[in-house]
């Protein structure tokens, strides 16, 4: 429980990374704990699920001998961002920012909230 705690309580530099930590605790010969400890920037609710179904799903197999079960992905996230760079480079953001500054236009500049509190 207190290296959970360190673990848990130890910042992250945004700089310099790394933004996802592991961390494998022994607690006797055949138990062990597997901490993983990540940024809030790195994932969302939905990551989380894909990264603790495939974790469990690798485990299992490595467990029974098996090979890695998870399928090859269909593009990598390399592939991924040369498309969303030509995207940006495209006509559809200035489309995007115009429907955007419309969708947006009248909303207030400044969102007032309270300072009393963190």
């Amino acid at each position: 429980l207190r290296l959970v705690a360190v673990e848990a309580t130890a910042p992250f530099d945004l700089e310099l990374g790394p933004l996802i930590r592991g961390r494998l605790v022994r607690l006797d010969v055949d138990e062990h704990v597997l901490l993983l400890t990540m940024h809030h920037i790195v994932s969302d609710g939905w990551s989380m699920g894909v990264l603790t179904r495939e974790l469990g799903q690798l485990y299992a197999a490595f467990v029974r001998g098996e090979a890695d079960p998870l399928p090859a992905l269909a593009i990598q996230y390399g592939d991924y961002a040369v498309w969303q760079r030509r995207w940006l480079s495209s006509e559809a953001l200035a489309r995007q920012g115009a429907y955007w500054k419309d969708a947006l236009a009248g909303a207030p500049a400044l969102l007032e909230l309270p300072w009393d509190r963190p």
